[in-house]
């Protein structure tokens, strides 16, 4: 890391640990039933991004869970309940396990990581159906896509089958939920990296202004420092020196 870089951060960086603590667990939170649902509409996972084990953990819980919550206690009428409120449940289920041997299989035809041949963490391709929507005459962007289009046919397919008596729609409308809102935590956090980089890119840009002649904020970007400076300007200069990684060449280069 470059002075400049740490020298902003040190100084502007304005760290939300709630905010932070919030996004992580969302993370954390997601993950299955984010799996619950893009099993289904993605594939060409990358190979640490599918994990067949957790496969394995979500068909053993969505197979287990409606034994569970059947308030019944003779086993008979716990298949009568199973066949009458569960049914879309374990259909579900099946479709689920049927995908997530498929894409078990694109895993393992996938060329190898270690060849730089693909992204291992990479979340799957999206439903080529989603870009040829249209919208005012627009086709929607990758953060519409994930956020909002990907979750809502299984929100409105959850909720319609709530009202059906459908066990499966609770779990498709939550899963759902968890979805958009584990994409919108990733997309804040990218958004607030790229700010992060703009804006110490803008300081250090500014740096000379700032320190030797003295702009004010509306002369620079916004960028400001809230000290006592140096009134003699071949100190000031020094100040602007310390921050700049200099190349082979001797040329101030920035190190961001």
């Amino acid at each position: 890391m470059s002075k400049t870089t740490s020298f902003y951060r040190a100084t502007f960086q304005r760290q939300s640990h709630i905010k932070n603590f919030i996004l992580n667990y969302a993370y954390m939170l997601c993950s299955y039933p984010r799996l619950v649902i893009e099993m289904l509409i993605r594939k060409n996972f990358g190979c640490r991004y599918f994990n067949v084990a957790s496969a394995i953990t979500a068909i053993v819980v969505m197979a287990w869970l409606p034994f569970h919550l059947s308030p019944y206690r003779s086993y008979w009428e716990v298949w009568i309940d199973i066949l009458q409120q569960h049914f879309m449940w374990y259909a579900y289920l099946s479709v689920f396990i049927y995908c997530s041997w498929l894409r078990w299989k694109e895993v393992r035809r996938n060329p190898s990581v270690y060849d730089f041949e693909k992204f291992s963490e990479y979340a799957g391709d999206i439903h080529p159906i989603f870009h040829q929507l249209e919208f005012d005459g627009r086709t929607p962007n990758a953060r519409l896509i994930e956020i909002v289009l990907e979750p809502l046919p299984f929100f409105i397919g959850g909720i319609l089958m709530i009202w059906m008596g459908q066990s499966l729609g609770m779990l498709l409308t939550v899963c759902s939920i968890f979805y958009s809102l584990s994409y919108w935590a990733a997309y804040t956090i990218g958004d607030n990296l790229i700010l992060d980089k703009i804006d110490e890119i803008i300081f250090a840009e500014e740096l000379e202004n700032i320190f030797v002649f003295k702009q004010p904020p509306s002369k620079t970007r916004g960028a400001q420092f809230h000290a006592q400076l140096p009134t003699d300007l071949l100190l000031s200069q020094k100040l602007v020196e310390q921050s700049w990684e200099y190349s082979g060449g001797g040329e101030p280069a920035l190190a961001i």
